[in-house]
């Protein structure tokens, strides 16, 4: 593998590719054009992220961008453009395949810890709930995987039972008692109850 694709192609290591243009191992002229064509690819994955009918787009206010080439002026402001979009890029959040699995992974965890009301047909408003809650309930709460979160638990935090109730406050609040009926019904028939 030659030098220019060791550093496009192996982790997109942000200092990397900044000796790699330092060293003239990269010109500005690879870079751009790299970064166009990357920038192609990871926007036609955000629109199939979005189109996606299994419910694993972004929550409102937090779907990806990256600047058009035209925008970026000078090298380092490309240089950083490149390695955020690279991140994406390489990252599994960064696919439909890899959100679905994340999504199947967080709903697991998440009824490890007792909350087996969540599930995969619920997730997304249990992330608007959640995202809505980190912000006005509990701000230093961190994502269900983390072990902030299994602190909580483990500390005398909100039992499953009440993480239940605030989620079905929060949904009733927003106007959605329908979909909220509906997912407990599915749960039911799940549980045979």
């Amino acid at each position: 593998m030659s030098i220019k694709k060791e550093i496009f192609y192996s982790g997109y290591k942000y200092g990397q590719l900044l000796y790699g243009l330092e060293s003239g191992a990269i010109t500005e002229k690879d870079l751009r054009s790299e970064y166009t064509r990357m920038r192609s690819i990871v926007t036609k994955r955000i629109k199939r992220i979005q189109a996606s009918k299994q419910d694993i787009g972004f929550l409102p206010g937090k779907t990806p961008s990256f600047e058009k080439l035209v925008n970026i002026t000078d090298i380092d402001a490309l240089a950083h453009e490149f390695y955020n979009l690279s991140r994406f890029y390489t990252a599994k959040s960064g696919t439909v395949a890899g959100r679905v699995e994340q999504r199947k992974q967080a709903v697991e965890a998440l009824q490890n810890q007792g909350l087996t009301f969540v599930t995969v047909e619920n997730y997304r408003q249990w992330r608007e709930f959640y995202a809505w809650y980190k912000q006005s309930e509990f701000a230093d709460f961190y994502d269900s995987t983390s072990k902030a979160f299994e602190e909580v638990f483990k500390q005398g935090g909100a039992t499953p039972k009440q993480w239940e109730q605030n989620f079905e406050k929060y949904m009733r609040s927003e106007g959605r008692g329908e979909e909220l009926e509906k997912y407990r019904a599915a749960r039911n028939a799940r549980n045979g109850g």
